[in-house]
């Protein structure tokens, strides 16, 4: 298995042929692989997020909380309080048809295991069976109103119900005829118009329903507080690697010292194993190739509602990218070690301080990201104010392998709607499908998720003289 060839160093690569083959290998340094998943005792699968449709869980809004509250009194949640372990399982408990990461046995095989959160699933429906009981059994028939008005958004399309709930949108209708008919005895009392109170009440329940509305990304990650706003504040800072800026340069050692830190303390590395040599080899050198000047941007700049944004004078070349996280502004605690490309950004590495894993930074530090490339698709996008050419189709957030049998990669399933890439034809396939495949797959490590009449997308249509490959 070592004598078949699965990489090769390489000086140069142009962006976008780096773009095109994301999903079939990635880099380390300069250092380009394809992962073997056929003969691997743990398949990696590539793992993108369409990034503008992105929307929180609840895990990962109680970690974006826990996060704000801490920066605002210096008091650890305690939600924190919750082992790395404990918080991936809960997370992945929430993704569909999950089954929970089990360790591979001596030959890699994975043991049956039951899908996480069944219980809680079968919990769920019986309190949504008892509801509707409730809802087809408690209301009471009120006198005709000559006025039968249904706000939008309080009643279903009845075509789309299931057949078997019928009474559900006639309990509703009746409801809101008692409403009415409240109205109406009420205009009379008051010597107000009817329409006059309906009116009220529609303006009411807009309001509530934008309150209630699901919070976007952005509205968690600007409830952190900035600097003079609490005990303490996230700094963050994006920094050209390759082709290094000044700042980077003036930034390597402490960012070096963090990195042998973690290598240390979080992989049990030796020293030997994580000289500055290595670090510059692994995730400060870079293949890209990039074009027109490059521009050293500080990712420090803030918005009107208080969210981190870049700065708009500037835009972010393509290329290799650290992107800091400085805790108020003098303590570096962790580096997430980027690429940006034309339709995506792609996460290469991740490397904190441990004495601060329990911010969860692995998870916070990816939510981080995904509002990078969501701020820089609202900010010059081809749907934004000033488009840039460089952004005409950035959409995607790379979150790089997904290993069902590792914790620490599979928890990305979790974040919706994600796709991973077919090993087979490399195309990409919503998580949840790829995990019922999976499932009935064998050890439930492998298998294709396309359709078996789907082809490699990047295979080449006529056979090639090897001469012709070459240069």
């Amino acid at each position: 298995m070592s004598e078949i060839p699965s990489g090769a160093v390489t000086e140069a690569v142009e962006i976008a042929k780096l773009v095109s083959n994301l999903e079939t290998s990635g880099h380390s340094g300069t250092y380009c692989y394809k992962p073997m998943n056929k003969v691997t005792c743990c398949p990696c699968y590539t793992i993108r997020c369409d990034a503008a449709k992105f929307r929180p869980s609840r895990s990962h809004k109680r970690l974006l909380k826990a996060v704000s509250l801490f920066l605002t009194t210096g008091v650890m949640p305690r939600v924190f309080g919750r082992s790395d372990s404990q918080w991936r399982a809960e997370s992945l408990a929430e993704v569909p048809n999950h089954t929970n990461p089990a360790t591979p046995g001596a030959r890699g095989d994975i043991p049956n295991a039951e899908y996480a959160g069944s219980q809680e699933v079968a919990s769920r429906a019986s309190a949504t069976s008892v509801r509707l009981d409730c809802a087809q059994t408690t209301a009471t028939e009120v006198g005709t109103c000559s006025t039968f008005v249904i706000p939008a958004g309080d009643v279903e399309d009845a075509s789309k119900r299931s057949s078997s709930l019928p009474k559900l949108t006639k309990a509703h209708t009746r409801r809101w005829n008692a409403r009415l008919a409240r109205m109406k005895a009420r205009a009379l009392n008051e010597g107000r118009p009817f329409e006059l109170l309906l009116k009220e009440y529609e303006e009411r329940r807009r309001l509530r329903l934008a309150e209630n509305a699901p919070k976007e990304l952005e509205y968690f990650l600007a409830q952190e507080p900035t600097k003079g706003q609490g005990k303490h504040y996230i700094e963050m800072r994006l920094v050209r690697s390759s082709p290094s800026s000044d700042e980077f340069n003036s930034t390597l050692d402490t960012s070096y010292q963090l990195y042998k830190k973690y290598q240390m303390t979080v992989h049990g590395d030796e020293p030997n194993e994580c000289t500055m040599e290595c670090f510059t080899r692994f995730l400060v050198k870079s293949p890209l190739v990039t074009f027109g000047s490059s521009l050293d941007v500080q990712y420090t700049a803030k918005s009107d509602n208080g969210a981190d944004s870049p700065n708009t004078s500037n835009v972010p070349s393509l290329g290799s990218y650290h992107q800091q996280y400085w805790l108020d502004g003098v303590k570096l605690i962790a580096v997430g070690v980027i690429d940006i490309l034309p339709r995506c950004l792609s996460s290469v590495y991740l490397y904190y301080d441990p004495d601060y894993s329990f911010l969860h930074l692995g998870t916070y530090s990816a939510l981080r990201e995904l509002g990078f490339v969501r701020d820089l698709i609202r900010t010059h996008g081809p749907t934004s104010v000033t488009p840039h050419p460089l952004y005409v189709h950035f959409d995607s957030y790379y979150m790089g392998y997904y290993i069902r049998s590792c914790p620490k990669m599979s928890y990305k399933a979790q974040f919706h709607p994600s796709y991973l890439a077919c090993p087979e034809t490399y195309i990409w396939v919503p998580v949840k499908s790829c995990l019922q495949r999976l499932d009935s797959a064998p050890g439930g490590k492998y298998a294709r998720f396309s359709d078996e009449s789907a082809t490699d997308v990047h295979a080449i249509s006529e056979s090639l003289d090897p001469v012709d490959l070459v240069g």
